[in-house]
């Protein structure tokens, strides 16, 4: 049995999905290793390689959701500290702090690519009419 359009982007959706998280989990890892203020357990990398994880081999349908809303998290946490003064701002404002800027162009990457494609994965598992969707008005 050949698998539905419906399928087939939704299984490349996750693929990119995960590919996101992992690339912004690094982002900030090199953030934190070139020291960049982080607390002493940086939580955003262990959020985000759990929901890659969860979305890569989580059996259920829904597991893209959790992929999603990791990649909405982390996304609006950095939104949030940017605004507070302690965000992408600094890191962004200094190329020749190369680690720290690397690291958040990286992480920015990582959620740009994360964010869509969650949003597609996400939809087969939570819209069911998504995934039994007629190809024709008449079917």
């Amino acid at each position: 049995m050949t698998p539905k359009r419906a399928q087939i982007d939704s299984s490349l959706a996750a693929r990119l999905l995960v590919v996101g998280l992992v690339v912004a989990a690094a982002g900030m890892l090199i953030q934190y290793a070139s020291g960049v203020e982080y607390p002493t357990i940086p939580p955003g990398p262990i959020i985000a390689l759990v929901a890659a994880a969860v979305v890569a081999f989580g059996p259920w349908r829904r597991a893209p959701v959790v992929g999603l809303v990791a990649a909405v998290f982390i996304s609006l946490g950095g939104v949030i500290a940017t605004i507070a003064g302690n965000g992408f701002t600094p890191q962004l404002s200094d190329p020749s702090a190369v680690g720290g800027f690397a690291g958040t162009v990286v992480q920015i990457a990582g959620l740009l690519i994360a964010v869509p494609a969650g949003v597609v994965a996400a939809r087969p598992s939570v819209d069911p009419r998504a995934r039994n969707s007629p190809t024709s008005p008449t079917a």
